[in-house]
């Protein structure tokens, strides 16, 4: 018993024929130059957000960075008790 070919079912552009292949590979080519300007200002900043209000910016990046300690001791503590994800 031999295979029949698949059948091809892109479809074909003829020549001369604009438009593409599928219908949902049109695309425009325009670009949002506010969006632009934005994202360029705003390159190699990062913001968190917190919700520990009333403290300066030293101590929510510390309180951040300390964070480790507690994924260690989680991590320390599910290879100890041998846990799975269920």
């Amino acid at each position: 018993m031999s295979k029949s070919p698949k059948p091809n079912r892109r479809r074909r552009q003829c020549p001369g024929q604009t438009q593409p292949l599928h219908p949902a590979v049109r695309a425009t080519k325009s670009v949002n130059r506010t969006l632009e300007a934005k994202t360029r200002a705003l390159a190699g900043w990062k913001g968190d957000t917190t919700n520990l209000f009333g403290h300066d910016a030293y101590f929510v990046i510390d309180a951040y960075h300390q964070l480790w300690r507690i994924e260690k001791a989680f991590r320390t503590s599910k290879h100890d008790l041998q846990a799975r994800p269920i």
